[in-house]
């Protein structure tokens, strides 16, 4: 069976990071923007199975039409969107381990990288990465640095997002309310705004931390985060909200402020069935499953 899999072209965007990552577990991937380079990839490969990583803005030129006749799966990346894909994929495959599975609807675990982990950094140092967005409570990461601490150094990634954030408007913005809250002499912080264009370069960074936090809001029928996934790869203690895009660990000692960021630094990493459990070597596995239904 010949399948392909087609991801944007944006690299700047979580959705395409997400994509690329599923499929380099597999094999190569191809990026397409419009409809003419979707027809001109049919006619190069005429795949038996299509497997579209969709999200409605970054693949706004995929109509229904385009999809009629041919055999297609589409990774659904919120809750809001699985209705709607009905009518524009056979099957759906929904990234989140806490949801059950039907004979549209398919679910997998998640996909964590493989890594070799590294000591962790003398000084304590609380990290995280992602786009930078307010929801994302950086913020209040850095008051509760301050709350716990007297000396540690934060290090916060906050890249451009192509999607919602091009000029880093909102990353700038963020970033410098996070350095107003500062107050202690003994506390430093450290932002970063250029694009990690690999994931090793997301790995190195989140092992040069003692702990990495992601402090989300609620936000009512998003998806599971992918950030999640970089951080287990990486042997280090987790702390997160009760943010719903956690659904899948939130059940776990590492909530705050259910837990203080100490007490979460001193469990360790308590994450070694999860890494064995959504291993690359299981995802393909499930794909393959999950095609040989079509």
């Amino acid at each position: 069976m010949k399948i392909l899999f087609l991801n944007h072209k944006e690299s700047h965007c979580g959705i395409h990071q997400f994509g690329a990552n599923i499929w380099d577990a597999i094999q190569e991937y191809d990026t397409v923007s419009s409809p003419i380079e979707f027809h001109n990839l049919l006619d190069d490969c005429s795949p038996d199975v299509i497997l579209f990583n969709f999200f409605p803005s970054t693949m706004p030129w995929l109509s229904d039409d385009l999809t009629k006749g041919l055999r297609t799966v589409g990774i659904c990346h919120e809750h809001s969107q699985i209705e709607a894909l009905r009518t524009k994929f056979d099957r759906i495959i929904f990234p989140d381990p806490t949801l059950p599975s039907d004979n549209f609807l398919f679910t997998t675990g998640r996909l964590v990288p493989e890594y070799d982990p590294k000591p962790p950094p003398e000084k304590l140092t609380i990290g995280t990465f992602g786009f930078g967005f307010g929801n994302k409570g950086n913020y209040r990461l850095v008051d509760r640095v301050q709350e716990e601490f007297d000396e540690a150094h934060i290090r916060l990634h906050m890249s451009f997002a192509a999607f919602g954030d091009g000029d880093g408007q909102q990353a700038l913005y963020w970033a410098d309310e996070c350095r107003k809250r500062i107050t202690k002499p003994g506390i430093t912080l450290e932002v970063v705004h250029e694009f990690m264009p690999s994931t090793e370069d997301v790995l190195d960074f989140l092992s040069g931390h003692t702990i990495n936090a992601f402090f989300y809001d609620m936000m009512a029928a998003r998806g599971i985060s992918s950030t999640i996934d970089y951080a287990l790869a990486v042997h280090r203690p987790i702390a997160i909200s009760d943010s719903n895009m956690f659904d899948h660990i939130r059940h776990l000692p590492i909530v705050v402020p259910g837990h203080s960021l100490k007490e979460i630094i001193e469990q360790g990493d308590i994450f070694q069935d999860l890494r064995e459990q959504w291993s690359p070597k299981n995802l393909v596995g499930r794909y393959e499953t999950i095609i040989s239904t079509l």
